[in-house]
């Protein structure tokens, strides 16, 4: 499929008298790593916010979507204050807002958003209930509820004799077949997609080092491990735009260069359009191939990181454009 350039223009988003967004006019080309920094309040997260579907721009839409059908809405990562998981829409180009009046909507200038975007947050923001396993593959059920664990165990018979008994729900159960991974009203019985997806799931387990962390629950988890995990639930979705909101932020520096490094690694195997917001400039020029330094909710510079990988920090051209950013910054 197709995937084209991303369009903003005249793009605004205000809090009472404060502009947070006020963009004229910026694209992101497809399978580009474009990181974002700027100081604290200066509209980063906001943007990404709004690109998630997760914000409302000012002109209360983006141009050209259509109406979300709830059939067409698949879960992703939970939103960053709480709310309910974020969605995108496979039958649209761009996002819609159910609940707006459409007699109202007046395009925003977004326009060129995938059919599938994904944000991830600082915090990881797992399911407690689900293993390592479980929550990368949360989307696999995905059809707009919120999955729920599995109460009975049943066999390949069984749920093919359950769809044929209207009424009765069908269980979805790992390939082992000692528990059931995930259910929904949605769920179907084993199949070989269903086997494919768990070969999809143990080659990211391998990818991210959380093999023999697979069966362990949030709670036993570090924070690098969670990251990870919260990583591979995004990547098992398979988006075509990524929204990385500072998701090293709460590291140790040994962790964050650990994540950095898977980072790439997974980009280059397998090209993404990726936003990356962060505060560390450092950071920016040993992930990016663009840099976009933003103040007062505007693009102040737009900057490409011309530097082969992989990159060393101490470099002394990165240590230049370090701080001619830093300088842009002050």
């Amino acid at each position: 499929m197709e995937i084209n350039q991303i369009t903003l223009r005249n793009l605004t988003k205000r809090y009472g008298d404060k502009i947070a967004v006020n963009i004229s006019d910026l694209s992101i080309q497809p399978h580009t790593f474009t990181c974002i920094v700027g100081k604290s309040g200066c509209g980063k997260t906001t943007l990404l916010r709004l690109l998630a579907g997760l914000e409302r721009p000012d002109a209360n839409h983006i141009a050209d979507s259509m109406a979300a059908n709830p059939s067409d809405i698949a879960v992703n990562n939970v939103g960053p204050r709480g709310e309910s998981p974020a969605v995108s829409i496979s039958k649209a180009n761009n996002i819609d807002y159910p609940e707006s009046n459409t007699e109202n909507k007046i395009a925003s200038g977004i326009t060129g958003l995938p059919a599938k975007t994904a944000p991830v947050f600082q915090e990881p923001r797992l399911m407690p209930w689900l293993t390592v396993k479980e929550n990368i593959m949360f989307s696999l059920k995905g059809n707009g509820n919120a999955l729920r664990p599995a109460q009975t165990k049943v066999t390949k018979s069984s749920a093919a004799q359950n769809q044929n008994n209207s009424g009765l729900k069908q269980q979805t159960r790992n390939k082992a077949g000692d528990r059931p991974l995930l259910s929904s009203p949605a769920s179907q019985p084993v199949t070989d997609c269903a086997e494919e997806q768990e070969d999809r799931c143990a080659q990211l387990l391998r990818e991210l080092e959380l093999t023999d962390a697979a069966s362990l629950y949030p709670a036993q988890l570090s924070g690098g491990m969670a990251q990870r995990v919260s990583l591979g639930r995004t990547l098992f979705y398979d988006p075509d735009l990524i929204l990385m909101d500072e998701p090293f932020s709460a590291l140790d520096y040994f962790t964050r260069r650990n994540l950095q490094d898977m980072v790439l690694r997974l980009f280059r195997n397998q090209p993404k359009t990726i936003l990356f917001v962060t505060h560390d400039v450092e950071e920016a020029l040993l992930l990016g191939d663009r840099l976009l330094v933003m103040e007062n909710g505007a693009i102040k510079a737009d900057l490409p990181v011309p530097f082969p990988f992989p990159r060393n920090a101490a470099d002394s051209e990165i240590q230049k454009m370090r701080r001619q950013i830093l300088e842009l910054l002050a």
